[in-house]
């Protein structure tokens, strides 16, 4: 993974541990930062292959509160 997508997920993924949930005009907004609006869902579909988010309604969350607990403590400070 290039480190340039790693920050995109990133931010994802520590935005996700911190708020709950992200909704897809949030990630479409820090997919405008880190120039990926051409492939950010590809993006988010491998989160989803790969088992560590899920769509509720609208919303993608962590599909595990433990691995939500891990990201949170790994990523402790989050200025969103």
């Amino acid at each position: 993974m290039l480190k340039e997508d790693f920050y995109f997920v990133n931010e994802i993924l520590t935005h996700i541990a911190h708020k709950e949930s992200i909704r897809i005009q949030e990630i479409y907004d820090k997919a405008i930062k880190y120039d990926k609006t051409a492939d950010y869902m590809e993006f988010i579909q491998d989160l989803e292959n790969d088992g560590y988010i899920i769509e509720v309604n609208e919303q993608y969350r962590f599909i595990s509160p433990f691995l939500s607990a891990f990201w949170k403590k790994n990523n402790p400070i989050y200025n969103a």
